[in-house]
């Protein structure tokens, strides 16, 4: 995690490490507000006919 600030908060930006349906490790790059540890486990749903697309990809972002 990276941390930097824009113009009016503090902001984390995450490298996300998950593997897809098929076996297929894939990363996912994103903003945040709040740090997550590292090695922190969170679900990611996303759509299995389009595992590398940005758009579908959701995080959620309560610890597991």
């Amino acid at each position: 995690m990276t941390r930097y600030r824009d113009d009016v908060q503090r902001l984390w930006k995450a490298t996300l490490r998950f593997e897809d349906s098929q076996g297929t490790q894939r990363w996912h790059r994103c903003v945040h507000h709040r740090r997550a540890a590292v090695g922190s486990r969170h679900w990611i749903r996303y759509d299995p006919r389009r595992p590398g697309r940005k758009s579908t990809l959701f995080v959620d972002w309560q610890q597991r």
